[in-house]
């Protein structure tokens, strides 16, 4: 290299030094206002069939549509063990995603108050409680109060979850309380008829209570008792008739067809038959409701669906060894569907459904014009309708009964418009002697508004389904943005694998990763050889 050569060669590098560092600052720079952006245009993409790892869009417009700071603060205690010892990771990283929509209006604070007498006491005026924690290995056995609770603070207003422990409906909760927050509406009201025998749904233990724990949640729930003088009160926004045992007469009927004039959403789940679960007989039962349905144009035959293929399962008292025990068996009489209405809102996160003891249902065309019809869930092609029905006994239903009428079966139907009121060219019913003139009479309304009418065939349906009725509350007070929400679960995807092949399955997964292995090193030893 000449003497001439080395200030060219200096300048060369001085040059490159400098577009080095250039384009160091420039990606440094960029990662700062990439970062910058990201908080205030948060992304994330989610391949899941359920959208189970990313927001709703319903969530994110409550966040963003926040006027005014949204205090939120997380009282967790820290170190617990499975199956909560993600759950404090899992619900901060759920909030700052909010966070991310909230233009900045939503604080987060995570405090664990467990050893801080100042921090449970503060976590107590806010009305989140210590709740009772076990732990159980082989070598320890801990049992102790922890905190797992969270407190939504929104100008004067507060929104407290006491306990955080399913996951899987932590944006619902979240979604609920936003919008409680937001708005300043009271809850909608869902009322259950009463005075003929129906279960006591209020007062109910097992399914029916765990259901009127989550109903209370976005609803006042009420009895409505039906007979009496006035009609349902304008207030309320569901009516359900679950399982009348004796026949509602013209007065409770009249009712029930002003409410749906007016404008409210009415589910009538009805049964005709009562299962005496000794004796293994129906039970014949008259609701009285036949005619004021068939005006509206849905038909309850008086029959009952059997499904040998497709079916829940009962407990039978069976004698084995002498001894009689209670063992599940297949049960014809509770078909399964799970031919569902696709791509509607209430069918979200519902593979299939419960009909113990249904009948088929039947629409009449020719009262049902102008109103949109939807049949939410048919049975089996496998099943069939009998008519004549002596016996329960699950033994009975082994063989297709004579007369048996096979084909799928509508047992969930949904009707929605302007409905003709069932009294229109009648008189209005009387009310009973007992309460005239407490309640002055109301003008008789003949064609109403824009209504809502579900029903389904079996009362036995309702305790059995109570992610379905869930949905179906917040569809018939049209609140369909949280049934997308609360139907969001992770689910894995089975994979269907004929036995014949599982064994070649189980041979490839002990061998395969061994003679993959070999055949990559002979392919390597190959290839240096030929060099």
């Amino acid at each position: 290299m000449s003497v001439d050569e080395r200030p060219l060669i200096e300048q060369i590098r001085r040059t490159s030094f400098l577009n080095i560092l250039i384009q160091a600052l420039c990606v440094i720079v960029g990662v700062i206002f990439f970062n910058i952006w990201s908080v205030e245009h948060f992304s994330r993409i989610d391949f899941s069939k359920t959208g189970h790892f990313s927001l709703n869009q319903t969530t994110k417009s409550l966040v963003w549509s926040l006027e005014r700071p949204l205090y939120v603060k997380l009282f967790f205690t820290e170190g617990l063990e499975p199956p909560y010892n993600n759950h404090q990771r899992l619900i901060t990283e759920t909030l700052h995603e909010l966070q991310a929509y909230s233009k900045g209006f939503m604080h987060i604070e995570v405090v664990d108050p467990t050893n801080s007498e100042d921090e449970q006491a503060r976590a107590a005026r806010f009305g989140v409680q210590p709740v009772p924690y076990r732990f159980t290995s082989k070598n320890r056995h801990e049992l102790k109060q922890v905190y797992m609770g969270l407190v939504l603070i929104y100008g004067e207003r507060q929104k407290v979850l006491p306990i955080l422990n399913a996951l899987s409906l932590l944006e619902y909760d979240l979604a609920v309380a936003l919008k409680s927050l937001l708005r300043e509406e009271d809850k909608r009201i869902l009322a259950v008829s009463s005075g003929h025998q129906e279960p006591d749904i209020l007062n109910g233990q097992g399914p029916l209570a765990t259901m009127l724990s989550k109903l209370k949640e976005r609803f006042v729930v009420i009895e409505q008792p039906l007979g009496g003088a006035g009609l349902v009160s304008e207030d309320v926004d569901v009516l359900w008739v679950v399982g009348p045992q004796k026949s509602l007469s013209l007065r409770a009927q009249y009712q029930l067809d002003q409410f749906l004039m007016r404008g409210g959403s009415l589910g009538m789940f009805l049964t005709h038959i009562r299962a005496n679960m000794r004796t293994l007989k129906p039970e014949r039962i008259t609701h009285g409701l036949d005619s004021l349905l068939g005006h509206y144009g849905v038909l309850m035959k008086r029959d009952l669906i059997a499904d040998r293929k497709h079916n829940g399962v009962m407990r039978f008292p069976i004698k084995q060894g002498g001894v009689q025990r209670m063992l599940p068996l297949n049960y014809p009489l509770f078909p399964k569907t799970e031919t569902l209405i696709e791509d509607h809102l209430v069918m979200r996160g519902i593979d299939s459904l419960l009909f113990p003891f249904a009948s088929s249902l039947e629409l009449k065309e020719k009262h049902l014009q102008d109103i949109e019809v939807n049949i939410w869930a048919k049975t089996s092609s496998a099943s069939g309708r009998i008519s004549s029905v002596q016996s329960i006994d699950p033994m009975a239903y082994k063989l297709v009964a004579p007369g048996e009428e096979q084909g799928a079966w509508a047992v969930l139907v949904a009707l929605e418009g302007v409905f003709n009121s069932f009294f229109s060219d009648k008189e209005t019913p009387a009310v009973p002697p007992e309460q005239e003139g407490t309640v002055l009479e109301e003008p008789k309304i003949s064609s109403g508004n824009r209504a809502r009418l579900v029903v389904g065939s079996s009362a036995d349906f309702v305790p059995n389904n109570i992610p379905f009725m869930l949905n179906l509350a917040d569809w018939m007070a049209q609140e369909e943005d949280l049934i997308a929400i609360r139907s969001k679960a992770f689910q894995s995807t089975a994979l269907n694998i004929p036995d014949s092949d599982l064994g070649k399955l189980r041979l490839f997964n002990l061998l395969g990763g061994s003679v993959l292995l070999w055949l990559f090193g002979a392919a390597v030893f190959l290839l240096k050889r030929r060099k």
